[in-house]
């Protein structure tokens, strides 16, 4: 009788062993390394010993697999058979399952170690681990930290042996994979839901991660809109030009916007002595010129660098094609952000009957978000605004009542700013009108 309780006893440790090991696995691979950062920061040496086992993956999961290995040898060695012998014995003495004792010993022993080994050497251990996996992987990491250590020669071993197998098979081993956009837009997604960070924060995390995509031709003021002022502008031309337009900046060009000679604000303007006027070449600045295809958040830098607020921007001729402000980089993240006396105008306006009125300065990449369509490669590259596109795909300056149609979307163009596409009617021919409706 005590050879059956001591084989007892050591098949539920070797089980319970088992689930260390396994909640050890899960806690360390699951666990926020931002958290163990932070606390590492702090001086947890428990979190940077966490932190260490999580960035060595494959030593620390090798680890974990050689304990589990050989606590898997070991309940195959103890196995139970004792067990299985003395319950075979008992049950033998009842006259109907004599001829049967062994087979049905046999059976219930193994069936109960697989039950426990599930129960407690597997899935409750790592439902433990996925629940706490931060303060959990601090507190096993110490013990971890020496099995590794002991077994780091046959680890090596190991390594060694099926990197020489992968390179027999012609398989690239896999570095850690980084953390892409979509991951941290489910993180954003699963934080909102739970109330840790606001919506408001999503969207913009959002907005960011569309403007890292644009370049500064996306977000320009194209020429024909810009306001501009000679150097040699009278005063009651600056006066009328700034009350007209509202805007803090201005180019200085001598001519036209290919000769720009600086910037000048309005501050600078009205701040000459006795309350005069200043003429614009005399409290001009330099201009700051930038290509289209810069990025626009590597922009922000540059107006950083240079102190300036406003950049010229060229095309690859050297002409320029528009202008871009901080305002406009600001907007591009926060949304718009209009005047005391100004309307905030809404680019896209979904109407009653489920199309929608799209303004033709309206960003490609909000529209396709908006649509949920995705660019072909060379329309990326090719067009930065809704009127761009259409023009695209026409083939030709339209006019007003011109149809065409994309991705499965019909689109109308309702009004022409010269030869600009002012304003555009996309309908969704698949949309429902119960879909409408909602």
């Amino acid at each position: 009788m005590s050879a059956v309780i001591l084989e007892i006893v050591i098949i539920l440790v070797l089980i319970l062993i088992n689930g260390f090991l396994a909640m050890s696995e899960i806690s360390v691979v699951s666990a926020r390394k931002a958290r163990l950062q932070s606390r590492a920061d702090e001086g947890d040496s428990r979190a940077a010993s966490a932190l260490k086992l999580a960035e060595n993956p494959g030593t620390f999961l090798s680890t974990v697999q050689i304990g589990i290995t050989l606590v898997g040898i070991l309940t195959g060695v103890f196995g139970g058979a004792t067990l299985a012998r003395w319950l075979a014995a008992q049950l033998s003495q009842i006259p109907v399952l004599g001829p049967y004792a062994h087979t049905i010993a046999v059976t219930a022993v193994v069936l109960t170690i697989t039950f426990l080994t599930l129960l407690l050497g597997e899935l409750t251990p790592k439902r433990i681990g996925l629940a706490n996996a931060e303060n959990l992987s601090m507190r096993i990491a110490p013990v971890m930290s020496v099995l590794a250590r002991v077994t780091a020669p046959i680890v090596h071993l190991l390594e060694r042996s099926s990197n020489a197998l992968l390179a027999l098979l012609r398989i690239a081993p896999q570095s850690e994979p980084e953390v892409s956009d979509e991951e941290i837009r489910v993180l954003l997604a699963q934080g909102t839901r739970v109330g840790i960070f606001e919506p408001i924060e999503g969207e913009i995390v959002e907005q960011v991660f569309r403007m890292s995509d644009r370049t500064v031709a996306a977000l320009l003021t194209p020429r024909p809109d810009i306001v501009w002022l000679a150097p040699d502008a009278p005063r009651a031309a600056v006066h009328q030009a700034v009350q007209a337009s509202g805007h803090s900046r201005y180019p200085v060009a001598d001519g036209d916007l290919d000769r720009v000679v600086g910037v000048v604000t309005v501050k600078d303007l009205f701040a000459a002595a006795g309350g005069v006027t200043a003429v614009p070449q005399d409290v001009m600045r330099a201009a700051l010129f930038v290509p289209e295809t810069m990025p626009a958040l590597r922009l922000l830098d540059e107006f950083r660098t240079s102190g300036s607020k406003m950049a010229l921007v060229v095309d690859e001729y050297g002409g320029v094609s528009g202008l871009v402000t901080a305002g406009d980089l600001v907007e591009a993240i926060v949304g718009s952000l209009p005047g005391p006396d100004e309307v905030d105008e809404v680019q896209a306006v979904r109407r009653e009957d489920g199309s929608w009125l799209i303004d033709g300065m309206l960003p490609l990449d909000e529209f396709c978000a908006l649509f949920n369509v995705r660019l072909a490669d060379d329309e990326d590259d090719w067009y930065q605004t809704v009127g761009g596109l259409v023009m695209g795909v026409l083939g030709h300056v339209p006019k007003a009542g011109e149809q065409c149609a994309w991705q499965g979307l019909d689109i109308e163009v309702i009004d022409m700013d010269g030869r600009r596409v002012d304003k555009i009617l996309v309908t969704q021919p698949s949309v429902t009108q119960e879909e409408m409706k909602q």
